[in-house]
């Protein structure tokens, strides 16, 4: 067994953080060694401006209309932590639900990494 992230035989489940896992150790060994080395090459990739962030949020709110009414609800919804947090429904058929929940997934993940990526310690 390799890393903190395995599979445990006896259970049947995965156990421990993916991101520890024996292929994650192997790359980012593998990085370091290639920008550490002396002819490595060193085209990095931009660091993550708040330009970019809201470009992301610009190019889903064109891609996913009803994203817009999304987030209006949502803040409505929570603006009043004393009243009924309900969202209300959106019409929305099938193929726009699953898009704006796919554009909605990503956000959250997109705004929660930049907020853990950009905390002051």
């Amino acid at each position: 067994m390799r890393g903190k992230w395995h599979r445990d035989q006896l259970s049947q489940r995965w156990e421990g953080n993916p991101a520890e896992s024996s292929e994650v150790d192997d790359i980012m060994r593998s990085l370091k060694h290639k920008a550490s080395s002396e002819d490595g090459d060193r085209a990095h990739s931009l660091p993550m401006t708040a330009a970019f962030m809201e470009k992301m949020l610009a190019w889903s709110f064109e891609i996913c209309p009803s994203l817009a009414e999304a987030t209006r609800a949502l803040k409505r919804a929570f603006d009043d932590m004393s009243s009924d947090r309900t969202v209300p429904a959106l019409k929305v058929d099938l193929r726009e639900r699953a898009l704006l929940t796919r554009h909605l997934e990503q956000l959250a993940f997109d705004t929660t990494a930049w907020t853990l990526w950009t905390r002051q310690a």
